[in-house]
């Protein structure tokens, strides 16, 4: 209508709203990813734990002590944790050179983002674990030396 207004890229209104709403759905998928991978863990050690059900209440009924039982589960379950966690460093470590050219104004090689994304993961791996193992720990060990 007016000759004298520049235009400086029209776009839709649509592609305005998607390009604000970016990080945030970004932050929402890596959320979900995060809270999705602490319930497989949960589930995957629940699972363990109550196939190895038995075993744990022979155990306590032969005199072996309930935070020794509880302890020994969360370290068998954090083994593939940690597995998962170092080879998890290294692939980030060794692909950050790759991501160098992709991004910019941010340190590829982040000490922060190195010592924080484990450290959480770790935590939520053991609140994971925890909960199946004192749930194992409750079991009355009559009741499982009488369905052996």
């Amino acid at each position: 209508m007016d000759a004298e207004v520049a235009l400086l890229g029209p776009r839709l209104m649509t592609d305005v709203v998607n390009g604000t709403m970016g990080n945030a759905r970004l932050m929402t998928s890596l959320l979900t990813l995060f809270g999705l991978g602490a319930i497989g863990v949960y589930g995957v050690t629940a699972l363990v734990v109550s196939e190895r059900r038995k075993e744990i209440g022979i155990r306590i009924a032969l005199g072996a002590e309930r935070t020794r039982v509880a302890r020994r589960t969360i370290v068998q379950g954090l083994f593939p944790v940690g597995l998962g966690v170092a080879v998890g460093l290294l692939a980030s470590y060794s692909g950050a050179g790759l991501l160098e050219d992709l991004v910019f104004g941010i340190e590829t090689l982040d000490v922060g983002t190195f010592l924080t994304a484990p450290t959480a993961l770790v935590l939520v791996a053991l609140v994971a674990l925890a909960l199946p193992a004192v749930r194992a720990t409750r079991v009355d060990p009559v009741r499982t030396l009488r369905e052996e």
